[in-house]
Parts: C-alpha cells; sequence; structure tokens
C-alpha cells in the first residue's frame, strides 16, 4: 500500500544507480533543456547519480500536458517503481502520456491513442510545440475561448494539424478535470499565469517525446504487434464504468465491460510484461486471476459527488510479473 498524497515531494528526483559517462550526458542534456540546470550530485561512473526530471522551472512538480480524466498526475512514481528493467516501453492508452514523459527514456517507445484529436495533439507537441505554442499564446481564459475551440473540434473547422491540435488543448486545458465538457471556473490560482507557463511547457515536454512513435488507433489491435520478451506494457485504460463515479468522461471512447474483458483475455496472451491499471472491479480480478496486485490510495476530485469534493481511491496495478 502507499499512499502519495501523505509525503508530496518538495521535487521529482530520479535515482539513475550507477549511470555511465554516456547517460549522464543525455540525461544532463535533457534535463538542462527542461529546467536549464542539472541538479546533480556524482560523476556518472563511481557513485549514484540523482537528477530532477518533469520539473517545471522553480517548481517541483511533473510535466504534464493538460489535466485529464484517469491521469497519473499525482502518483505516476509510484506507478513506475514497479516497472522492470524493458528495451521497449508501450504505453497503450496514452492520453497526456504523463508517466512516458516523466520518467527516463526507453530504447524504444510508442504510445497508442484511440482519440484521433489527443494523437494529433501528441504528435504536433513532439514535432511542432513552438509553431503550436505560437497559436495558443495569444489566448485568454475564458468561457468563449472554451466554445470557440469546442465548435472548432466539433465542426473540423481547422486547415491544419496544428490548428486542430491548439483547439484540443484548449478545450482540455479550460474543462472540468481536462474532459473537455465543461468551462473550468477557476478559484484558487491565477489562470492566465497557469496558461501561460503550460504554453511554456510544451517545448520541453516536446523533448521527451521526440523519438516515440505515436500510433493513432486501437490497443486491442496494437498490443500483439508490440509484443516481445522485452517489451514492457503500460496499460491505463478508462476505468471500468462500475468503479467510478463519473459514468461519462472519454464519450464514444468509452469502454464496455465486454471491451474490458477483451483487453484482459489480449494481455493474458502477451509474452512481454505488463502493468495495467484501473479501480479494484471484479472483471479484471476475475479475468487476470493469478496476477500479482498492487494497491496505493489517492485523492481524486469527484465532480459528480456532492459539493465536487476530493474523495480518496484505491488504484490497483495487475502485473503479469
Amino acid at each position: 500500500m502507499c499512499d502519495p498524497n501523505e509525503q508530496p515531494p518538495d521535487t521529482h528526483l530520479y535515482l539513475l544507480g550507477r549511470a555511465p559517462a554516456r547517460a549522464k550526458a543525455e540525461a544532463t542534456s535533457l534535463v538542462t533543456d527542461s529546467i536549464g540546470r542539472f541538479p546533480a550530485e556524482g560523476d556518472g561512473t563511481t557513485g549514484p547519480v540523482i537528477i530532477r526530471i518533469g520539473g517545471l522551472p522553480g517548481r517541483g512538480k511533473p510535466l504534464v500536458i493538460h489535466r485529464y480524466p484517469g491521469g497519473k498526475t499525482r502518483h505516476w512514481q509510484w506507478i513506475e517503481s514497479h516497472f522492470p528493467e524493458h528495451r521497449r516501453y508501450v504505453e497503450g492508452f496514452a492520453g497526456v502520456a504523463t508517466v512516458l514523459i516523466n520518467r527516463p527514456r526507453a530504447k524504444e517507445e510508442f504510445l497508442i491513442e484511440k482519440n484521433p484529436d489527443q494523437a494529433v495533439l501528441l504528435r504536433v507537441i513532439r514535432d511542432h510545440p513552438h509553431e503550436l505554442a505560437r497559436v495558443l499564446r495569444p489566448l485568454r481564459w475564458s468561457i468563449e475561448t472554451f466554445v470557440d475551440a469546442r465548435l472548432r473540434l466539433d465542426e473540423q473547422l481547422y486547415s491544419s494539424d496544428i490548428e486542430r491540435a491548439a483547439w484540443a488543448y484548449t478545450a482540455r486545458k479550460m474543462s472540468m478535470n481536462g474532459e473537455g465538457q465543461e468551462f473550468s471556473v477557476v478559484n484558487n490560482r491565477d489562470p492566465e499565469v497557469w496558461w501561460d507557463g503550460g504554453v511554456r511547457a510544451l517545448p520541453a515536454i516536446a523533448r521527451r517525446l521526440r523519438g516515440a512513435h505515436i500510433i493513432e488507433g486501437d490497443a486491442l489491435e496494437w498490443l500483439p504487434l508490440l509484443d516481445g520478451p522485452e517489451t514492457l506494457f503500460y496499460l491505463d485504460p478508462p476505468y471500468v464504468l462500475s468503479s467510478r463515479i463519473g459514468r461519462s468522461l472519454y464519450g464514444r471512447y468509452e469502454m464496455t465491460d465486454s471491451e474490458h474483458r477483451a483487453l484482459c483475455r489480449t494481455v493474458r496472451r502477451l509474452v512481454g510484461k505488463v502493468v495495467l491499471s484501473g479501480y479494484p472491479n471484479p472483471i479484471y480480478d476475475e479475468v487476470l486471476s493469478g496476477w500479482r496486485r498492487e494497491t496505493c490510495r489517492f485523492r481524486v476530485f469527484a465532480k459528480y459527488s456532492e459539493g465536487g469534493i476530493r474523495i480518496k481511491k484505491t488504484e490497483v496495478l495487475w502485473l503479469n510479473f
């Protein structure tokens, strides 16, 4: 058991161990590009190297594209701590790819995302972060901006992937819990500062996404194609409907109980290592009987509960190793 909310770290530090000089050089490049300095100790060959990874300038928080339903901003480190050694890393339900963005690089990395708007956003951030930032920078936090972005997405009123990504980012960033459905009235922070900070973070996120393969498609079709003994699959599908309060968070990309069962049957046949996230539910426990189970308690914002309060939920990892 764990509770990442009990002792939130001031900064995210990652212990690389006795890293070779080349690994330290790559880490130095990533961190210097991201936050402008390299807070490390040791020479990379004779002792442990500790780097800050996924931190915004002056803040001890992970790099996050925008809020997202079921995003792993609060406990990505707990999840990543269960990952075994691997050569190929695959996230089957990428969303905003918080775990990949904030963890060390693998030799090969794949993100699979079924929502085409979200897949385009990930690709544009990776390939055209500065062009995307130029479109986003003049926008201001308002319900008019949010409604306009929703309309342009729904009616496909864009002339390029960069414009499409900009409206997708805006609709998610300015919405409640990143769901893209209801405008978020921000009371506990300056929304303009928050908006500008998110736009400034895009180049650092792009540098981390560089080299990652971003696939628009159905994870169930792609997982067997990427399977192998050196593959690690991290799968964070929409939570089973009966296990959560909010019943419609992903629109047409929700998963039915039968689809969750199909996912479980698919991952049971994989040769690679699998880490599957979810809330406690009988479907996974039944189909994945015999798999190792790890749990973590954390707080989530339950907008569908009375008063929209933060409540504690249990996240479960099902592991086949």
